[in-house]
């Protein structure tokens, strides 16, 4: 069951990453928050009180023209990898942040569903003195990377 459910999620976050890439650095938030945490927390606090759809379509507020008129298919496909791990949105963690530059951050989440964690990913840009989501991604696909973690080499 596992494996089907991660091939599934593997074929939609292909198409899902492909086309949230496309993004540029010269996008224009129309909401101004003053960091990425606060970006995130706007996000997932979306996502608790009104649903998925309203949480995409408040991360599209920091993104270019380009992304937000994506959304409709990208939500579709969204949809469809939840459907997957459940539908119930059972909290986040944070997985992993780092601030690459005073410019650049990564911000790594694990999203809980009945069926299977799935990692949600921003990657935030400050090209002048806003913030901006200049990749967004959600995948399933951690078993592999899990599995590593385990390997003896990693144990010392």
């Amino acid at each position: 069951m596992w494996k089907y459910i991660t091939q599934q999620i593997n074929i939609k976050t292909a198409v899902f990453i492909i086309t949230m890439s496309i993004m540029s650095s010269s996008c224009v938030a129309q909401k101004e928050l003053s960091s990425p945490d606060q970006i995130a927390a706007s996000f997932f606090k979306s996502y608790e009180q009104h649903g998925f759809d309203a949480a995409i379509e408040n991360i599209s507020l920091y993104t270019e023209a380009e992304m937000r008129n994506s959304m409709p298919s990208l939500r579709d496909t969204l949809s469809k990898i939840i459907d997957l791990v459940g539908k119930s949105f059972l909290g986040s963690e944070v997985l992993f942040k780092k601030d690459v530059s005073a410019s650049l951050s990564y911000h790594s989440y694990i999203i809980k569903y009945p069926l299977a964690p799935l990692r949600l990913t921003f990657i935030f840009y400050k090209p002048s003195d806003k913030w901006r989501v200049i990749n967004f991604s959600l995948d399933g696909d951690m078993t592999s990377e899990m599995q590593q973690l385990g390997r003896i080499y990693y144990l010392k």
